[in-house]
């Protein structure tokens, strides 16, 4: 048996490195698209328009997806108090859609604790969430953990606009 340095790991023998990508779901899925508008103008680059027409153009290119249900708001990402968003999670309950995509993910949600609390409603229904823009999709671990990073970095977004306001005022 060769000798190993102290610093060179051991090789595993069997074993194949894992490469981390965003796992997307393979064959036919039934897709939700959900888009929401700030309701800060300001802040405003992604009208419903050019996000509806960027995830349909995102499911034409996913082989066997087929958007089912559309649900839109005008309303803050801050709260989950969104008459569409509501629509959407109790068609999840009820089986109608296998996937939920989002243009980007702080177009569902702003908030971590909101977040985890929705893609916990998504996943008890067996509903994956996915971002077309951004590695996210929880069907996998990978998928999940950029999920949460993501969220952060939402919720910090939206803590430096409402920063902004205030000092504004």
């Amino acid at each position: 048996m060769p000798a190993t340095s102290p610093l060179t790991p051991p090789r595993r023998r069997g074993r194949r490195a894992h490469t981390p990508t965003a796992e997307q779901p393979t064959g036919p899925r039934r897709v939700c698209v959900y888009i929401r508008r700030s309701t800060d103008d300001e802040h405003q680059p992604f009208s419903l328009d050019a996000q509806r027409a960027a995830l349909e153009k995102y499911v034409a290119s996913q082989p066997g997806w087929t958007i089912v249900a559309e649900y839109e708001d005008d309303a803050s990402g801050a709260t989950t108090e969104r008459p569409g968003l509501k629509k959407a999670l109790h068609a999840a309950k009820a089986g109608l859609y296998d996937v939920l995509l989002v243009y980007r993910l702080d177009r569902f949600s702003r908030s971590v604790a909101d977040l985890l609390d929705l893609i916990t409603i998504l996943e008890a229904s067996n509903v994956r969430f996915s971002s077309a823009t951004e590695p996210v999709d929880t069907g996998g671990p990978f998928g999940r953990m950029m999920l949460q990073l993501l969220a952060v970095f939402a919720e910090f977004e939206r803590n430096i606009i409402i920063d902004r306001v205030k000092s504004a005022g």
